[in-house]
């Protein structure tokens, strides 16, 4: 009994991470002997966090049980389903045959049948209103993983980082995506890490630098700009910032990234305090979730500010709004507030693409909202996208904080933007990220 409850997750009864490797490692020795393939699926919910964050960790673990039961009745009888941890959930699959072809369709046919599953509205309690209970519609997604082995002599930690490199592929495709491991998945692998020892030595060798971004007033006239990392590499060339952010952010070099871009931008500001052009310019630094949890970061942010003399309220830190929806960014609300305090501006980056929530816009102070690009596109002709963007507008103006339109590419865009109440404005239109000296 003790031997069983120790391999048991103690929410949902499935077996945990350690029966499922014992599990694994069993089957690699029985395939061995049998010739018979057997399957792994790695289950992924996305955003999982966010129903935790809206509605309760009583309710999130209430999905987390349906959701269980939902994939364990999808499997036949020689599946196995266990919780790996938080929103994971692993599938076995025994004794698929001998043909490898015939085991790759039913991983790939029983893949998508448990995302489609997976993907069906969960009605679950969320309070009671006397003796009535309040129910709410919830709908997740997830993502999924999937690999057959046929005796592999691969160790327990090679196959789970395979199964996770095809799960972080099936992520960066979007909600319900599944992605089966392969040769060209293999290939993959080793680029990435290739890439990634490449990074892990740029901010030593001096690759990394910063290009500029103007924010202009409603006139053009340029009032800030937003400080953009780059990657030169020797090996590779020109690294975009959409591939060599999400590595050093997976490695965590994106913490040391991260400090390198905040201290090059303070001193950017103390060079610009001393030109009139440019001496009230506001610079914005794009902060990852990993520097905000950082448990010393906020000490650090006023430890610049002193060292280089800043006008505070210069000083621009760009958050995303996934940085609140996590206990750390709980945990730190007073030290956000001490920010706040000093004068020092936050802004939310690409709001409304997450999970908007007015609580940390009121309890928070913060100073700036940026429109997301994707509301901006369409903007002329979308009526959709001209309701939302009036709304951001409205609430800006109500909460009495700055906003910036993103992503401004043409004149018709601009137009429509000032006419409606925007007052700052960010884009190709007004220029490219570029070196500072073709701005002043």
């Amino acid at each position: 009994m003790i031997d069983r409850l120790s391999h048991r997750d103690a929410l949902t009864d499935l077996p945990d991470r350690c029966a499922a490797s014992e599990k694994i490692v069993e089957q690699q020795a029985q395939s061995r002997r049998s010739g018979y393939y057997f399957g792994l699926i790695s289950i992924d919910l996305n955003e999982f966090k966010k129903v935790n964050y809206q509605f309760g960790f009583g309710v999130g673990d209430r999905l987390l049980v349906d959701v269980s039961e939902r994939l364990a009745a999808c499997l036949p009888g020689e599946g196995t389903l266990s919780r790996m941890g938080g929103d994971e959930f692993l599938v076995i699959l025994t004794r698929m045959g001998a043909d490898r072809i015939s085991a790759v369709q039913q991983i790939e046919l029983l893949s998508r049948k448990l995302l489609t599953a997976l993907s069906l509205p969960y009605q679950l309690k969320i309070g009671s209103l006397g003796e009535c209970s309040l129910n709410q519609d919830i709908s997740i997604a997830g993502c999924a993983s999937a690999m057959v082995m046929q005796g592999n002599g691969a160790s327990l930690d090679e196959v789970m980082m395979r199964l996770d490199w095809a799960l972080h592929l099936a992520k960066a495709k979007g909600a319900n995506t599944f992605m089966f491991y392969g040769e060209i998945e293999h290939a993959s692998i080793l680029a990435f890490h290739s890439l990634q020892d490449a990074l892990a030595n740029a901010l030593a060798r001096g690759e990394l630098f910063l290009r500029f971004q103007p924010i202009v007033d409603r006139q053009q006239e340029i009032i800030g700009m937003e400080a953009l990392m780059r990657w030169n590499s020797p090996e590779y060339g020109q690294i975009p910032p959409s591939q060599f952010v999400p590595i050093a952010e997976r490695s965590g070099a994106i913490v040391d990234m991260g400090a390198w871009a905040l201290e090059e931008s303070c001193k950017q500001l103390e060079q610009w305090a001393k030109s009139p052009k440019s001496s009230k310019w506001t610079l914005s630094v794009n902060i990852s979730v990993h520097q905000f949890n950082s448990s010393c970061f906020f000490d650090e942010v006023l430890r610049l500010v002193e060292k280089y003399a800043i006008e505070p309220g210069r000083l621009i830190l760009e958050v995303t709004e996934n940085v609140f929806f996590n206990s750390t960014g709980n945990r730190h609300q007073s030290e956000f507030k001490r920010i706040r305090s000093a004068g020092v501006g936050i802004a939310i980056d690409d709001f409304g693409t997450g999970f908007s929530s007015m609580c940390y816009l009121r309890n928070l102070s913060v100073s700036r909202i940026k429109i997301d690009k994707t509301f901006i596109n369409d903007v002329v002709v979308s009526k959709k996208d001209q309701g939302i963007v009036k709304a951001m507008i409205m609430l800006a103006q109500a909460l009495g904080v700055d906003i910036v339109a993103e992503g401004v590419e043409t004149a018709e865009q601009f137009k429509y933007l000032k006419n409606v109440g925007c007052s700052a404005f960010q884009g190709f239109f007004f220029g490219r990220p570029s070196d500072v000296s073709q701005f002043l």
